[in-house]
């Protein structure tokens, strides 16, 4: 069975852990687990190849997981000026839709 990408796997169940609704800790972990994905499948093929079923499972759940910060998240590469533009454009009844590329924040 071809299990490239995750897509034939199941998803994982729900992580009920410490601290599990903190938006925070949820957007960073995200952040990290889509880049780490990214990273993966394009600067180590090799070794995202052999990855087992559960990180397949858990790196496919990332990935089609929407990355939606708090308003006070703070990105590196998006500095205090243009979350504030974002939520002037959000005021103003334009939906704009961030997106990370590597390690990058993209709207």
């Amino acid at each position: 069975a071809d299990r490239q990408g995750g897509e034939d796997l199941p998803p994982p169940p729900p992580f009920q852990g410490r601290n599990a609704t903190d938006p925070h800790r949820l957007t960073n972990n995200l952040e990290a687990m889509k880049i780490a994905e990214l990273c993966l499948k394009h600067d180590h093929a090799p070794v995202y190849s052999m990855l087992t079923p559960k990180p397949m499972t858990l790196l496919a759940a990332a990935r089609k997981a929407p990355l939606e910060p708090p308003n006070d998240y703070e990105f590196l590469e998006l500095p205090f000026v243009f979350r504030q533009l974002g939520q002037t454009f959000m005021a103003a009844g334009f939906v704009l839709h961030p997106t990370i590329w590597g390690p990058y924040l993209l709207e």
